[in-house]
């Protein structure tokens, strides 16, 4: 048993899904400690002081906070340090009364030998082997290896028949130097020299016993019975174990090629066990568990979404593996999409991602044409690009009906096409278009009249301002005048003018005209001098009565012409008889 004495206490449990939860069992505990009836020892106590304490605060086995009580070796004072606080007690019991949760969170206890009891030491038992007389000889040791007849309990007899013989060495009083002077005593060259020769000894006569075959697999079956019975304890199970763990942790550091070995004996073991249905559902129902755990740990799972990451782009360089994911994907999307919540759900932040993706100037010219190019792909099916000409048709008639997008629509046709036939080129293609498509609609006798009937309503409209219509009499008296001027064109309009003759006959007066010199006749049957105008029902091959610019002057001023046939101007009707004479009747 050594100087100092550590406890650690059992705070955690597995049930049988895996879980661990943490134990709150209150433990009392005092300053001193007496093991001297559960030690074999021939001294004759072993009393131990408590030191120092460590408490793990915190409802998780995984998580918490460590704080320390520690004794001070000058006064006695106790000192509780949690992080930068500290607190001092007079006592234990006092730290007790402060803290509730004393009991229950303590998790390692220090003690320490107290050897102010041990100053009555009067005898020290040095053990001393003796060999016997069978295990002396060589030959005896050989004929027991040959002899395959012994049962294993003779061979326990024999064994368990080695005398072990006390030599007791009287030692004077050490009343108050405690163990000191045994230390003192032990250490010296010649009792150091002589445990040595002791040890070797032992060593030997070991190596020889365990040459016989059959005494080695005895040893190992008693060392296997007795390792099961010590098992037994918990405490002994909880010890052998950390030690097996730093062992066999210490050895896969070391040993490359144990450590490959384990990973390969493991990985067929795990394999085999994962055979059994009911052993991989608990296995999976424990990893899930532990993973939702450890994942509560934001730094944990940061690290966990950095090497899912690195793992995924480099499984994601293999060509195959890419298309089946894309394919897995895909599929899953689809079923997911079925639902309307996550498909509503899922356009709203698809909506989001791209606003704030296309902030970045390069992402949306690259995203442009990237887009041109598939559109100009998929407009290549002649289906396609009918079914998108009435889509978009039905789509610009609908925003169309709003005033205002019709108008911002308006403008900025304006100005784009201002901007497009700022370029000369452009500029004569579309006159050249334009007077193509505009001569073949006038090939429309309909069209032409809605034609000269828009074009004289929007003359008449521009000339209702005064401002346009002085504007636009100064500008045809000064082409006329130009015109006038112009010999050639005066020489044109005269042999155009005589090409018919004066065949145009006036409503009002009866004359005959030029057709330059008339106008059409359109006053109204219900003006009072209609009867008085209207007097010549002659209508001229194209279907219209004309009036002379002389008879349409006074027309526009409310009056009757003076010329007219209604003021009696009208030659009477020539008899029958009077309009075929001969010359001598004429005369």
């Amino acid at each position: 048993m050594k100087d100092n004495l550590i406890i650690m206490l059992k705070r955690f449990r597995i049930d049988n899904l895996g879980t661990v939860t943490k134990l709150a069992n209150s433990i009392d505990f005092q300053e001193e400690l007496n093991l001297s009836n559960y030690i074999v020892s021939n001294l004759n106590d072993r009393i131990y002081e408590l030191t120092s304490i460590c408490f793990h605060l915190g409802d998780s086995s995984n998580s918490g906070h460590y704080t320390s009580l520690v004794r001070s070796k000058s006064n006695n004072n106790w000192h509780y340090f949690d992080d930068e606080n500290i607190k001092v007690f007079s006592s234990l019991n006092n730290f007790k009364q402060t803290n509730d949760t004393s009991t229950s969170q303590c998790y390692l206890l220090f003690y320490k030998l107290n050897r102010r009891s041990q100053n009555q030491i009067r005898r020290v038992n040095v053990v001393m082997p003796v060999i016997p007389d069978n295990l002396a000889s060589p030959q005896a040791n050989r004929k027991q290896s040959h002899d395959s007849r012994m049962s294993f309990q003779s061979l326990e007899n024999e064994k368990m028949s080695f005398s072990i013989q006390k030599t007791s060495v009287e030692m004077k009083s050490i009343e108050s130097e405690g163990e000191f002077g045994l230390q003192e005593i032990s250490q010296t060259p010649e009792n150091i020299s002589q445990r040595d020769k002791r040890k070797e000894y032992k060593r030997e006569w070991m190596r020889k016993k365990r040459e016989d075959e059959h005494y080695r697999n005895v040893e190992k079956s008693i060392q296997k019975i007795s390792k099961q019975v010590k098992r037994e304890d918990l405490y002994e199970k909880q010890y052998e174990q950390l030690k097996n763990t730093v062992l066999k942790k210490n050895k896969r550091i070391n040993d490359v090629e144990y450590r490959i070995n384990e990973q390969i004996r493991n990985s067929q073991e795990h394999r085999l066990r994962r055979q059994d249905q009911a052993y991989r559902n608990y296995e999976q129902s424990r990893n899930t568990q532990e993973h939702q755990m450890r994942r509560t740990d934001p730094e944990y799972r940061e690290l966990e979404q950095i090497r899912n990451t690195n793992e995924h782009q480099v499984r994601r360089t293999d060509p195959e593996y890419r298309e089946l994911e894309q394919i897995r994907n895909t599929n899953e999307h689809q079923v997911r999409r079925q639902d309307t919540i996550y498909r509503n759900y899922e356009q709203i932040v698809n909506t989001y991602q791209r606003r704030g993706r296309r902030l970045d100037f390069d992402f949306r010219e690259v995203e442009q044409l990237r887009d041109t190019e598939e559109h100009q792909q998929r407009r290549l099916d002649p289906q396609y690009r009918e079914e998108e000409q009435d889509r978009n048709t039905e789509e610009h008639q609908l925003r169309r009906l709003d005033p205002q997008y019709r108008e911002e629509e308006q403008l900025r046709n304006t100005e784009e096409h201002q901007l497009r036939r700022s370029d000369s080129i452009y500029r004569n293609d579309e006159q050249i278009t334009n007077t193509i498509e505009h001569a073949l609609r006038r090939k429309n006798i309909e069209y032409r009249m809605q034609e000269q009937l828009s074009d004289a309503q929007q003359h008449r409209n521009r000339r209702s301002d005064e401002s346009l219509r002085i504007e636009e009499q100064a500008r045809n008296s000064i082409s006329k005048r130009n015109q006038r001027s112009n010999t050639k064109f005066l020489i044109d309009v005269y042999e155009e003018g005589i090409q018919n003759g004066p065949s145009f006959v006036c409503v009002c007066c009866g004359g005959l005209f030029f057709k330059r010199t008339v106008n059409k006749f359109t006053l109204s049957r219900n003006n009072s001098l209609f009867n008085q105008i209207f007097n010549v029902d002659i209508k001229s091959e194209c279907g219209f009565n004309w009036i002379c610019v002389t008879c349409s002057k006074y027309v526009r001023e409310n009056k009757t012409p003076n010329l007219a046939l209604s003021n009696g101007l009208q030659f009477p009707v020539v008899p029958d008889e009077l309009k075929h004479l001969n010359e001598v009747e004429e005369r």
